[in-house]
């Protein structure tokens, strides 16, 4: 009529829903019901939307609560008479249908109150926790499930409260707890249409969340936004585990959909997280915050594996590894170093209960497992890295120590693994030096603290982690335990023990002396040489327990190395300052004799099974050519230091050296001659008479160049006369004498 008399209107649907009531108490009609409870809300929700002022509050307040007081007890007195059955639409419109219109009415009226949504929503949760309690103690099991729905409905409202006392915004999260409410229903009455349903509502609420979710002016974290994303990633997360459990007529593509879901809800958490730190500014703790939530994440998901047996959480536990190295990279992105903003702390922490998590899922795939160990091992040395040099050294020493400790108390060989992984950080190390302006291995700088030693770190730094490594070594030899990869890291740090004392020593003597002198020259291969004596003769431990493994890794490369040093010192005048300078009693002629009889010595004691495709033979071969070459060098230094030509290209050419030359080649022809002729060898003395030819060739061809020089004459005179003595005293050996021993 248009005189808004809602009083009156109200007051006579009160008399309609007592009849209605009245006739519920004596007797079940539910259509009756129905169709009273959809007029009442109804023309309720009509009036409100199009003549409800604030002002009216306390007149319509009463009418509301009296209309779900009488609809909540019509369903209380339906369930007393009969079993609820979810499947009928009457009994789910009552029981689910009257909290939600009456609280979406009670929300419309309250909402120009401080917090009045927020209070309603409480006060309907305490109202349906008393009333879960009262049907359960006054009606037992033959309400139960009445009594589990009014109480799964109390902890939707009382969820609900907490983002509507913190903001408005709440469409998203009641839509997630609803879903989960109902689907946790559909499950129990094998709705299949109902849970489909529950699962869009899911979605859908992200979906809401997407497109409200402005950034508010509230604290971080206490904001609507947040701790809606907060109830989605909850209600997620149950309803995937509701979805793993096995229940009746559960479909294929629902269980297939439970680790998605997972995935759905962890999204939701750290993004939402991520959010909250971006629109907030909270760029300077950005990396903590967001490793306190991977730690705390880390923590539950593995606690929630181990207490529900729940396969798909356990592998969600182990995807925190990926938040790790987000919070790595949000720090570099920062400027910033690990240990800062209580990195220090966080760090440790999250490794530690991220190392139980591996621990704790070693009964998945192994090969997941020690792939996810060695990534976690990386990580960690990396963070270690980023610190500094000498940071990344001690504490790898010392996690080696701890590492091998627990796996020693623990059945865990992956730990044990991890502990040898001591060797690639310092070979690591070792290369990285490289690329630094200290070059020297002991220098070890510190990039981000700004700690200065008083002295340089690697004096200490370096015995010890060679220290903790052979302590290693000698821990697996007492306990006899076979691991395949310490054949392989005994030589790899034999290597490293050879070259580090060298790289050092020869950095620091070359503040005195350059590379180029002899002294320096001899110092390098010191090491090498040692080593190589210690594994041909292999008197104790490790050689003799790992003799094969060091002859095959560690002398190759060694003799190698020695090989390539003896082919560049080739090319040094060998100067001895500040000692004058004498053949093969200076410092690199002396250790290049010492290197010729190890190499030889090596030669003869090396198994044929080493080098099989070169025979022993070929190996003299090789170094008699050396020799031979390296003698030359050795005249030429002569001609260098003691006839005052300067060591250059144009040495050589000199009349001085070329007579030098020829006379020596013609000494060594006469030598093999003699030699070859007195044990018979032919083939030898063939050697030393091709020689000789070419001193001769040399002589016509190169020497008649110096015309009228005295040393034209010395050497025709020589070599003449050495042939002569060639032809007397060595000649050709008889080919019926001749032994096949070449």
């Amino acid at each position: 009529t248009g005189s808004n008399n809602y009083i009156g209107l109200f007051s006579f649907y009160t008399l309609l829903n007592a009849g209605i009531f009245a006739v519920a108490w004596f007797k079940s009609w539910r259509i009756l019901n129905l169709v009273g409870f959809v007029f009442t809300f109804s023309i309720s929700a009509f009036w409100g939307a199009t003549r409800y002022q604030p002002e009216f509050f306390s007149t319509t307040e009463p009418f509301l609560i009296l209309f779900f007081l009488f609809y909540v007890g019509i369903a209380i007195l339906y369930a007393t008479k009969r079993t609820p059955d979810f499947k009928d639409t009457i009994d789910g419109t009552l029981i689910f249908g009257t909290p939600i219109l009456a609280f979406g009415l009670q929300a419309a009226m309250v909402s120009h109150f401080e917090y009045g949504v927020a209070v309603s929503a409480f006060t309907l949760a305490i109202f349906y926790l008393v009333l879960a309690k009262f049907i359960w103690q006054r009606l037992g099991n033959e309400l139960k499930l009445l009594s589990e729905t009014f109480l799964s409905v109390c902890v939707v409202f009382a969820t609900l409260a907490i983002p509507f006392a913190v903001d408005d915004s709440t469409t998203s999260a009641a839509w997630a707890i609803e879903g989960t409410g109902i689907l946790w229903v559909s499950i129990r009455q094998q709705q299949f249409i109902r849970r489909v349903f529950a699962l869009l509502l899911q979605f859908g609420a992200g979906l809401m969340l997407l497109y409200d979710g402005a950034i508010s002016n509230s604290p971080a974290f206490l904001n609507s936004t947040f701790i809606g994303s907060v109830i989605i990633a909850v209600c997620a997360g149950l309803s995937s585990w509701m979805l793993y459990q096995p229940f009746f007529k559960r479909r294929d593509f629902e269980q297939k959909l439970s680790p998605w879901l997972l995935v759905y809800s962890l999204l939701w958490l750290f993004s939402g997280f991520e959010y909250q730190i971006i629109s907030h500014h909270l760029d300077r703790s950005h990396a903590a915050l967001f490793l306190s939530l991977t730690v705390f994440m880390t923590v539950l998901c593995n606690w929630l594996a181990n207490r529900l047996d729940w396969l798909h959480i356990r592998y969600a536990s182990l995807t925190m590894l990926l938040a790790m190295a987000y919070a790595a990279l949000v720090t570099s992105f920062l400027s910033s170093h690990p240990a800062a903003d209580y990195g220090w702390l966080l760090w440790p922490a999250s490794f530690a209960v991220y190392f139980k998590t591996l621990k704790d899922s070693s009964s998945i795939s192994t090969g997941m497992i020690n792939y996810l160990h060695l990534l976690t091992g990386i990580l960690l040395a990396l963070l270690l890295f980023w610190e500094g040099f000498w940071q990344l050294l001690l504490t790898a020493s010392l996690l080696s120590l701890l590492f091998y400790k627990i796996a020693s108390y623990t059945v865990w060989p992956q730990m044990r693994t991890l502990a040898f992984g001591l060797l690639p950080v310092m070979l690591v190390l070792c290369v990285s030096i490289l690329f630094t302006g200290e070059m020297h291995p002991f220098a070890l700088p510190d990039t981000s603290m700004d700690i200065e030693w008083p002295f340089s770190a690697g004096i200490v730094l370096w015995p010890l982690a060679f220290a903790v490594m052979y302590w290693l070594f000698w821990q697996e030899e007492k306990q006899a335990i076979a691991l395949t990869y310490i054949s392989f890291c005994h030589p790899l740090a034999l290597l490293l023990l050879v070259a580090i004392p060298v790289w050092e020593a020869s950095w620091q003597l070359s503040f005195y002396l350059p590379l180029d002198n002899g002294w320096h020259i001899a110092l390098l291969p010191v090491t090498s040489i040692a080593a190589l004596w210690l594994i041909m003769r292999a008197w104790f431990w490790p050689f003799s327990r790992h003799h094969e493994a060091y002859l095959r890794l560690a002398a190759v490369p060694l003799i190698w190395g020695l090989a390539l040093w003896s082919v560049i010192t080739l090319y040094s005048a060998g100067d001895s300052a500040p000692l004058p300078w004498l053949p093969f009693l200076n410092p690199a002629d002396m250790m290049q004799v010492l290197i010729l009889l190890t190499l030889a010595r090596f030669i003869a004691l090396i198994p044929e099974q080493l080098w099989p495709e070169i025979n022993k033979f070929n190996r003299y071969k090789f170094l008699a050519v050396f020799c031979f070459t390296w003698l030359n060098i050795v005249l030429l230094r002569g001609v260098h230091h003691w006839g005052g030509i300067p060591w250059t290209g144009t040495l050589v050419s000199t009349p001085l050296a070329q007579t030098s030359l020829s006379i020596f080649w013609a000494l060594c022809g006469l030598a093999l001659t003699i030699i070859s002729n007195q044990l018979q060898l032919r083939k030898l003395w063939i050697t030393g008479a091709i020689l000789l030819v070419v001193v001769v060739l040399k002589l016509f061809l190169f020497d008649l160049t110096a015309h009228g020089t005295i040393e034209r004459i010395i050497s025709f005179i020589t070599v003449g006369a050495l042939l002569m003595l060639i032809g007397y005293f060595a000649p050709l050996p008889a080919a019926k004498e001749q032994e096949n021993v070449l």
